[in-house]
């Protein structure tokens, strides 16, 4: 082909695509994003993010509640999209997160409050209500449920009480504790596949409580010690992942109600548990042994039946803080290594086809999509998606895509859409990877910290943050008067 026939025939086809890429960044009539009346920072408040980074999103309430960190007040938005004034029981400050429980046997809702009592959301109320019997007591430490006995129990001091409708009624008392040579109960834990309870003492030994109300002293934690549980079904294992220690607790071979506990991890430094990497997807706990690295590199290994065991493919090099990340939308967990990006199946760890480190640049931020079916990749060198053949593929998108800050992602399940925070503004994404503009989106500007906080629950609306103050992303297929005025 001739040189000048060429070159018309690339213009042509650039001017193709251009196209296509601005008709899937024209406005989307559709979604819209507005303000929240009375949301901007003043002086007393922190500037970026004052409200929204201690926000609690609770099933039944109809509005995320807002506790800011100046401790001023705690917020709403109403129905009118502005911010008012909340005044219920629970929450009240960054102190109370996690600290509600949702009773799968009621739908009821049971939160304790720092420095406060117990409260209660009962399903279609709309509101918590403190307990009568509460509303003047403190030292709450922890709540717990157990559903197979269908119990919501409190830890007031290093006393145990189950929640009832009105009021609060001890679990064990103080004689019934000392016979079971327990002073008093720190912490509990739900172990569904111990099907017993892990009740943790005021002296940090480890007791078992099955099913069938057989008590067992099986170990210990670090003295004040706790942390979370976590249940590695492949192993047949429960592990206790504290700050100062990391306890592991099986039921013995061959006994109905015989139980064992082992330290895998005991450090002066907090952190303990954060050296062991949990995959909710396969069960599994993983942990990077890093080798003799005079000779050897090191290998990922999962907990077996019986200790740690080397995983197919697993001899990789991990950077600084690479944590595995779950991928429901395929079915495998992401591992980043030092020189690249790799996908386990619960079974052995496999490069990612076209992955590689200098391909993807540093700081990438990988988001599982399950509205748009999709696992995107945001990295200063653009924007990728892991696909289900394993391979890394390019996205270009309609707006920049390189650079860092790089783009965020937010899945906005209650819509079937992806919404994008970028430098040009907010986009949405469809299961093709269709990209158009919010309108008023371009407000929002992008920067570091996460721009949204979840949907309130009443509306469906995407609650965001942004520099200015707090703004709703509207979706008017869900509320048809939404985006009403608002110019595409």
């Amino acid at each position: 082909m001739p040189r000048n026939k060429m070159t018309t025939a690339v213009v042509a086809a650039t001017l193709v695509c251009a196209g296509a890429i601005q008709a899937h960044a024209q406005p989307n009539a559709r979604f819209c994003v507005v303000p929240v009346e009375d949301s901007a920072p003043t002086a007393a408040d922190y500037g970026y993010a004052w409200l929204t980074l201690t926000a609690f999103r609770i099933p039944g309430l109809s509005s995320i509640v807002f506790t800011p960190g100046n401790g001023r007040h705690r917020w709403i938005i109403d129905s009118a999209r502005k911010l008012v004034r909340y005044g219920g029981p629970y929450p009240h400050s960054f102190l109370d997160k996690r600290k509600w429980i949702v009773e799968p046997w009621s739908s009821r809702i049971v939160a304790i409050t720092y420095g406060g009592g117990v409260s209660v959301l009962s399903p279609g109320s709309g509101h918590f209500a403190s307990l009568d019997d509460t509303a003047n007591l403190r030292d709450f430490r922890t709540i717990e449920t157990l559903p197979r006995r269908k119990l919501t129990i409190v830890i007031r001091g290093n006393a145990p009480f189950v929640v009832g409708e009105k009021s609060l009624r001890p679990w064990f008392s103080e004689s019934e504790l000392a016979a079971h040579g327990v002073k008093g109960i720190a912490h509990l834990h739900d172990a569904p596949s111990l099907s017993a309870t892990i009740i943790i003492d005021s002296d940090s030994q480890i007791h078992i409580l099955d099913d069938e109300d057989h008590w067992q002293q099986i170990g210990s934690l670090e003295k004040g010690d706790d942390g979370s549980v976590f249940e590695a079904r492949d192993a047949k294992a429960v592990l206790i992942l504290g700050l100062k220690s990391v306890a592991l607790i099986r039921k013995k071979e061959g006994s109905q109600h015989g139980y064992t506990a082992e330290r895998l991890l005991t450090t002066r430094a907090n952190g303990a548990g954060t050296r062991y990497s949990r995959s909710q997807l396969f069960h599994q706990l993983l942990f990077y042994d890093l080798g003799h690295w005079f000779y050897d590199r090191g290998h990922w290994q999962r907990l077996g039946q019986h200790g740690f065991e080397n995983v197919p493919g697993g001899g990789i090099d991990p950077p600084p803080f690479g944590q595995p990340h779950d991928l429901p939308t395929l079915g495998k967990t992401l591992i980043e290594g030092a020189d690249g990006l790799y996908l386990y199946d619960g079974r052995s760890i496999k490069p990612v086809r076209d992955g590689g480190r200098e391909r993807i640049g540093k700081l990438p931020r990988v988001y599982d999509l399950p509205s748009i079916k999709r696992v995107l990749l945001s990295t200063q060198n653009g924007m990728f998606e892991i696909t289900p053949e394993g391979a890394l593929v390019s996205r270009p998108m309609p707006f920049s895509t390189s650079g860092l800050p790089s783009p965020q992602l937010w899945d906005w399940a209650e819509s079937g859409v992806a919404v994008a925070s970028t430098h040009q503004g907010l986009f949405v994404l469809d299961a093709h990877l269709n990209a158009s503009r919010v309108s008023g989106g371009e407000i929002m500007g992008l920067g570091w910290l996460p721009f949204a906080n979840g949907t309130n629950p009443g509306t469906g609306d995407l609650v965001l943050t942004a520099k200015r103050g707090v703004f709703l992303a509207v979706d008017s297929l869900r509320n048809p008067d939404g985006c009403r005025g608002i110019s595409p």
